[in-house]
């Protein structure tokens, strides 16, 4: 067990390590495809892409396969549209199937309902790693996915799934062996296919998360067939009916959804992150509401006391006092009038999240980030419907959310779709923007203090701080559309919360490199970033720098230090020969080297 534990650890954290040189080397490379002239450069170049994302696409397995061993992957439900979800699978595999000169059908059901209500993402992930190996494994003939209505169980849709393909098949004796993790069968006559052996292990564990089953049947060299039954909340009974025009009708025809009007509304929105509070009064200004804002329990405590109001949006996850503990605060003093609404604001969407909240006493709930449509519905059912009218404007359908992104630059690892799904105005949209730019600096130096303290120096309340800030700031990354930078703090939150420090010790620095990032990238995309003038810091103030540097070492000042730090990492420098002892010196700090620091500092007053 110790042996397991220890072999998990070590994946969790080497995955973590690898995957930030690994986007370094993405990134760059992609650089040199959009500017490379010459016809031999670009084709290298194509190479290390396909070779850097099939390395990625390794690593993140074994993220997965790590973090459901370690018990850390939860089952997040949204609301998915069914026909846009097939025709993604079919979108992303076709191709694959096409460049091997195979033949890929399909057998939908149309009377699947409309639009679900379950882990799209990682349902996707399922039926992606099935097709996948099918076209893999298979040198000719036809890869088969088909999609079933079964029937209801428990008011949830059953749907039958399955991907057959006339590939190679797997010998009886090895069917076991497939779904244990790092195991390929035929080694020697698969040895040409890339693979880490986790991806069937990893697709069986998260259909048990889901409380569904892999199942097998192949004849060997004949085919195979992967199927499973799971079952799914149903958000829209209508039938699907021809997937591929009920699709487009979806992305191109939607009708439109009427705002509301509703400027006599009383609301108190609480929330300690001020990107949300923007973002929430922004959407209630679209129906003409003016909310009444604060920051902590404390605060809403005294508004309540002294006004009433038709609606409290209460956030979830909140410093000193939380959301929950402010509810039942609230009704001890008989602050909660008859007619007023609480609403329970949180991004922890996983399974029973709106029933815990429920339990505890509030009338409804609301996931993080916002949906501008379900915001609009909870206003339409709480508010005295003698306030509300409709406004000639409408919601945004997909065509105006396509032609908003125009004159949007596309910035890497943002779903500009999903941000202005989430801030559905242009303008509105790049101020969100330049207030996550604005954010981050302070952002990450309230987390790294949390880290200092709560994680390097095993404090439970500081830990719990770092729970909170790494859930306050995985809200903000969603909200701008960057899920995959929101993911890691998703994991690091995860992490405090079970008080799995050596995890946080394995992925904080990473992802605070990854925010402070994403922060650079927007900044030079939508605002111009800074005049190089700007972030270049001169020797004289790097030495003055060094001095508060080599103090703190003297002093154990942690948490100077990694202030110090983060402020090296946000600047250019005069030289190469500079910048090579700066990150020598930036070594030093994190490894608290002090032998490291003095040769760098001596390299510095040299020069």
């Amino acid at each position: 067990e110790e042996a397991s534990s220890a072999k998990s650890t070590f994946l969790a954290q080497m995955s973590h390590e690898i995957r930030t040189p690994i986007h370094a080397i993405l990134g760059m490379n992609e650089m040199i495809l959009r500017q490379s002239d010459n016809k031999d450069i670009t084709e290298f170049a194509q190479n290390i892409d396909s070779a850097g994302n099939t390395l990625l696409a390794l690593i993140n397995s074994i993220l997965d396969f790590s973090k459901i061993e370690d018990g850390r992957m939860e089952i997040v439900p949204v609301r998915y549209d069914t026909a846009d979800f097939i025709s993604d699978l079919i979108n992303s595999v076709s191709t694959l199937a096409f460049e091997k000169d195979l033949s890929f059908k399909t057998s939908i059901d149309k009377t699947l309902p409309s639009a679900l209500f379950g882990d799209a993402l990682r349902l996707s992930q399922v039926i992606m790693n099935l097709l996948t190996n099918a076209v893999k494994y298979t040198e000719e003939g036809e890869v088969v996915l088909t999609m079933r209505y079964d029937g209801r169980m428990d008011e949830r849709a059953l749907i039958y799934v399955s991907v057959k393909d006339t590939g190679e098949g797997i010998r009886k004796e090895d069917l076991k062996r497939i779904f244990e993790s790092f195991e390929r069968v035929d080694e020697y006559r698969n040895r040409h296919i890339e693979g880490s052996g986790l991806g069937i292990s990893i697709v069986s564990d998260i259909l048990k998360l889901m409380n569904s089953t892999l199942n097998v049947e192949s004849t060997y060299g004949a085919g195979s067939l992967f199927y499973f039954t799971i079952a799914q909340e149903i958000a829209d009974e209508t039938p699907v009916g021809d997937y591929e025009k009920k699709s487009e009708e979806t992305r191109e025809k939607s009708e439109k959804k009427p705002l509301i009007s509703a400027m006599d509304a009383r609301i108190l929105v609480v929330d300690d992150n001020s990107m949300n509070l923007k973002v929430i009064n922004k959407l209630l200004g679209l129906c003409d509401i003016k909310p009444e804002l604060v920051s902590s329990g404390k605060e809403a405590i005294e508004c309540m006391k002294n006004r009433t109001y038709d609606i409290v949006f209460m956030d979830h996850m909140m410093p000193e006092m939380d959301g929950i503990v402010t509810l039942h605060q609230l009704k001890e003093k008989g602050l909660i009038p008859e007619k007023t609404t609480m609403i329970m604001l949180s991004a922890n969407a996983i399974a029973g999240s709106k029933e815990k909240y429920l339990a505890e006493g509030f009338d409804d709930y609301l996931s993080k980030p916002i949906p501008l449509d379900l915001l609009i519905k909870i206003l339409i059912k709480y508010l005295d419907p003698a306030i509300i009218s409709q406004k000639a404007k409408a919601l945004p359908d997909e065509a105006d959310k396509d032609k908003a992104q125009i004159g949007l630059p596309a910035i890497e690892g943002i779903d500009l779709k999903k941000a202005f799904e989430n801030m559905p105005d242009r303008d509105q949209l790049t101020e969100l923007f330049k207030t996550f730019c604005d954010m981050a600096p302070s952002d990450v130096k309230e987390l790294s203090a949390a880290f200092e303290s709560g994680v390097r120096g095993a404090d439970k309340d500081h830990l719990l701080l770092y729970r909170v800030k790494a859930h306050s700031m995985k809200n903000s990354a969603a909200q701008i559309g960057a899920a995959d930078l929101s993911r890691k703090a998703l994991e690091l939150e995860t992490a405090a919360r079970e008080h799995n420090l050596v995890y946080i010790m394995g992925g904080h620095d990473g992802f605070v490199k990854d925010y402070l990032e994403m922060s650079d990238r927007i900044k030079t995309a939508l605002f111009g970033g800074e005049d190089k003038e700007d972030r270049v810091m001169e020797l004289n103030t790097l030495l003055e720098k060094l001095e508060l540097i080599e103090r703190a070492m003297e002093e154990f000042d942690t948490q100077a230090l990694n202030d110090l730090s983060i402020e090296l990492d946000r600047h250019e420098y005069p030289s190469e020969k500079i910048e090579g002892l700066v990150d020598a010196l930036k070594e030093g700090i994190r490894d608290f080297d002090a032998g490291k620091v003095k040769e760098a500092a001596a390299g510095l007053r040299s020069v």
